[in-house]
């Protein structure tokens, strides 16, 4: 095949605020080293390593594109890491929500069919 180079061109502030809430969950943009790019306000340039550890960050892109992690925070918070690799570039989306709030719709869904 023919290379082609491809460019994109994008709003950067309309793509920043996407990661820029703080919420139940958090969105991050982060390099393998775990530098966050984009994130919460007041987060960018502090390492996600140091808030939660991210055992995928240490094994190989190929492995790691997409996944899953259970991880504890430093206020002992159990939460979900998911995440998936950005197809350029050494980076990666990384959302992270405390494991009770993930999993709460299927405590309300057991408790329903406890009642039927």
């Amino acid at each position: 095949g023919r290379p082609y180079l491809v460019v994109l061109l994008f709003d950067l502030s309309e793509f920043s605020q996407q990661f820029d809430t703080m919420a139940a969950q958090n969105f991050y943009l982060i390099r393998r080293d775990g530098q966050i790019l984009l994130g919460p306000s007041g987060e960018q340039g502090k390492n996600l390593r140091d808030q939660i550890p991210l055992s995928f960050l240490d094994l190989s892109k190929k492995i790691s594109s997409i996944g899953t992690e259970t991880v504890t925070d430093q206020q002992g918070v159990r939460k979900l890491a998911s995440y998936a690799a950005v197809e350029w570039g050494d980076l990666f989306v990384v959302r992270s929500v405390p494991e009770a709030w993930a999993f709460s719709a299927v405590a309300v869904l057991k408790r329903k069919s406890l009642l039927l």
